[in-house]
């Protein structure tokens, strides 16, 4: 009831605005406001308590860590919330990742902070049914060498009890480096 009277509150204040000349369609907005089956896929494939090893390859040195993450579904369904702490290039690390699905966009969309930067990362993809995979492509400015760095994170799930994430970085020739593998195990 209280969605349905913000939205409708939203609508008048759009319709009566000068700028706004299209019929503003509520039941739509409903519509693309309310989770759905892909929502749905990302509590069944990432909800719950895991434990994760993860191998780090940086400039041709393999590092290994271990982790555990604790997801579950935020803001009604909407998002999910990974909530991980384990070790990375040696340190102690927590990190906060939202994955959603956005309706409008018809794509998966991906926000990431950890205690490695100051910055964010965002990224956005699609699910392939028959692979199960997961694919985000994203980009930011490295902090360091003040570059753009163009990535993809690919969360294969084809074993639910052992999905395997991937972040992947453009290299200068055009082409892709595994740098991070992390496979994880549900407790």
């Amino acid at each position: 009831m209280i969605k349905k009277l913000i939205l409708i509150v939203c609508s008048l204040v759009m319709s009566a605005s000068s700028g706004f000349t299209q019929e503003y369609n509520l039941e739509e907005a409903m519509r693309l406001a309310s989770p759905n089956e892909n929502h749905q896929r990302l509590e069944t494939d990432f909800g719950g308590s895991w434990t994760y090893d993860m191998i780090t390859n940086m400039e041709g040195r393999k590092l290994s860590g271990v982790g555990s993450s604790n997801n579950n579904m935020i803001l009604g369904g909407r998002f999910m919330l990974f909530n991980a702490e384990g070790t990375m290039l040696g340190m102690n690390v927590k990190s906060i990742t939202i994955i959603g699905y956005d309706n409008a966009l018809e794509k998966y969309t991906m926000i990431g902070m950890d205690e490695l930067g100051t910055y964010y990362i965002t990224a956005e993809g699609t699910y392939d049914v028959l692979t199960k995979t997961y694919t985000l492509d994203g980009s930011y400015v490295e902090p360091v060498l003040k570059r753009q760095q163009n990535y993809k994170f690919v969360f294969e799930v084809s074993d639910a009890s052992h999905p395997v994430g991937k972040v992947l970085f453009e290299n200068e020739q055009g082409g892709w480096d595994e740098i991070m593998t992390m496979t994880y195990t549900r407790n």
